[in-house]
């Protein structure tokens, strides 16, 4: 899974190992609470869908400020890594 990292609205897409799209359209979530727990459905959704044991979760910021507190604090909270 690609994640393009913003400040207030982030953006993925899920791919197989071979680049093949899983889902029918990439997913835009807000920089908050809400916003991940909308991307834990989603990913939970294309796993249960595709039988997925495992997941890598890359993501491109656009700047290095865009990783800030409040994503990493959600991410842990979600247990996504």
């Amino acid at each position: 899974m690609g994640i393009d990292v913003a400040k207030e609205t982030h953006v993925a897409q899920a791919t197989n190992f071979r680049g093949v799209v899983l889902s029918k359209r990439h997913l835009t979530f807000s920089n908050t609470i809400e916003g991940f727990e909308k991307l834990e459905r989603w990913i939970e959704g294309i796993g249960q869908k595709h039988r997925l044991k495992d997941l890598i979760i890359g993501m491109e910021p656009t700047s290095h400020n865009e990783l800030g507190e409040l994503f990493h604090t959600v991410m842990r909270k979600l247990n996504l890594k």
